[in-house]
């Protein structure tokens, strides 16, 4: 679709949108990745529809509502405040306000590094630095994804409560958000007079899954039963993961004690690893390790019970399996991946190959174009891709799958996913599972965090999943 076609689109969806939502209530817009939705926002933030009033925005990535400028997640509530001249009585009222919101969960946070927070805390910060302009209609683009299940309630409640203060809530998103109960879930349809018209939400199937692959050693090859994964990824009350678990012979790697702080060693290898691991993952045999049962008295002046720290935790790494890390936002998944990649302060001594994708996509794409970046020619047809375009001009979903495409065709021996599902619609599910079969296939075992207990047990649906919970330190839930 041409640029023009691409405004007339939009302008067509204002007008949709600006008929069916009214004062009070809550409304999804649901469309596959690439259909004009965030343009949506965009455009509606400009020029908000008459009757409307201040209207808000909470952008895909909430990484552009944190300035960076502020030590603490106070300050950053407070910045838009500050921009706007608010008299400092009423700023910090507000910003009270805000921290004890429960739909935000940010009341334990106020005094952290916001730097230092986990990518659903940062989405979370994100929404509250919108709501402290109090506006009068709020835009969240996709800001439920990559929340845990608690958060995800939380924040429905959130949009409740906003909307019952006669306030106007669009949720856009590629799939509805069940958390949001009654509130009606609309798509974009063309009618036949050229305008856009809103109908409701038609599910679109069950995903399409690769056949089925197993461990090294093991059978079950295009049998397509369910995984134990699968089952496990059902079961409520799984033992934290300390325990590897039973696996087949074919083990990659045994991880044991692994602790991990956040953020980044402030030395200039440090620095370079962090570069690096956004390139592709690092090799290193030579890393630091903490001891096992040492914890992180290991390294003096930090305190493993203040919540600094994440671990320790053991792992055992099979071909051809997938272990999933899960825990509340916060709990130290992407520390411990980043970990396991030889990334920040404390990283593992893992005498094999690692390949990370990190939880944004854009931030590995460090390459021109798709083709330079994924590599093989016939990885990027496989998924679809042009191999001519920039990677950030690319759909969400498409820029998600050429992540997944460059980072799997590595060829390493253990591969670590960060919030893969985070951007896919439905038919991107189906690419990125054909990525993650395939790399199981080649006998790479996978690592990957995730909150969406469907996508795992897709997942398990054609390999062994096996869960692993951390528990969130004191002060980082």
């Amino acid at each position: 679709m041409d640029e023009t076609r691409v405004e007339a689109w939009v302008d067509a969806l204002v007008d949709a949108v600006a008929g069916e939502l009214a004062a009070g209530e809550v409304l999804q817009l649901v469309a596959p990745s690439g259909a004009g939705l965030s343009r949506l926002g965009a455009r509606l933030r400009a020029r908000p529809p008459a009757g409307w009033g201040t209207l808000g925005l909470v952008e895909q990535d909430a990484h552009l509502h944190v300035t960076g400028l502020r030590a603490t997640v106070a300050e950053e509530l407070a910045f838009p405040l500050e921009q706007r001249g608010v008299e400092r009585a009423e700023m910090e009222a507000r910003v009270a306000g805000l921290l004890a919101e429960e739909g935000l969960g940010l009341s334990g946070l106020a005094e952290r590094d916001p730097a230092r927070l986990s990518g659903g805390q940062t989405r979370r910060l994100a929404v509250g630095c919108v709501l402290a302009t109090e506006p009068d209609a709020l835009v969240l683009d996709d800001s439920f994804a990559g929340l845990d299940p608690q958060a995800r309630e939380r924040l429905a409640g959130l949009c409740r409560r906003f909307a019952d203060r006669g306030g106007r809530v669009l949720v856009l998103g590629t799939a509805p958000v069940v958390e949001l109960g009654g509130a009606r879930a609309l798509s974009p349809s063309d009618g036949d007079d050229g305008r856009v018209r809103l109908v409701p939400v038609t599910g679109p199937g069950p995903v399409e899954l690769p056949e089925r692959v197993g461990p090294a050693g093991g059978g079950a090859a295009g049998d397509g039963a369910r995984g134990d994964g699968a089952r496990g990824a059902e079961a409520a009350g799984t033992e934290a993961a300390g325990a590897a678990g039973d696996h087949c012979s074919d083990t990659v790697a045994e991880i044991r004690g692994l602790v991990a702080r956040p953020g980044y060693a402030p030395d200039p290898q440090g620095r370079l690893r962090r570069v690096l691991g956004k390139l592709f993952s690092w090799k290193s045999k030579a890393a630091r390790v903490v001891p096992e049962g040492t914890g992180a008295a290991s390294t003096p002046g930090h305190d493993h019970g203040a919540g600094d720290w994440f671990g320790p935790v053991d792992l055992s790494l099979t071909a051809g399996e997938v272990v999933w890390l899960r825990g509340a936002n916060g709990s130290g998944k992407t520390t411990l991946l980043r970990a396991l990649a030889g990334l920040g302060p404390t990283p593992a001594e893992v005498d094999v190959s690692v390949a990370l994708a990190v939880q944004d996509p854009g931030d590995q794409a460090v390459d021109p174009t798709v083709g330079r970046w994924v590599g093989s020619a016939g990885r990027w047809k496989a998924c679809g891709l042009d191999p001519e375009e920039h990677p950030l001009d690319l759909a969400r979903a498409d820029l998600r799958i050429a992540q997944l495409a460059a980072v799997t065709g590595l060829g390493r021996d253990v591969v670590l996913l960060d919030e893969p599902d985070v951007g896919l619609d439905h038919e991107g599910r189906a690419r990125a599972h054909r990525l993650i079969a395939e790399v199981l296939a080649s006998g790479a075992a996978v690592v990957l965090t995730c909150h969406d207990v469907g996508f795992v047990e897709e997942v398990g649906g054609y390999a062994t999943v096996r869960p692993v919970d951390l528990a969130a330190p004191h002060g980082r839930r």
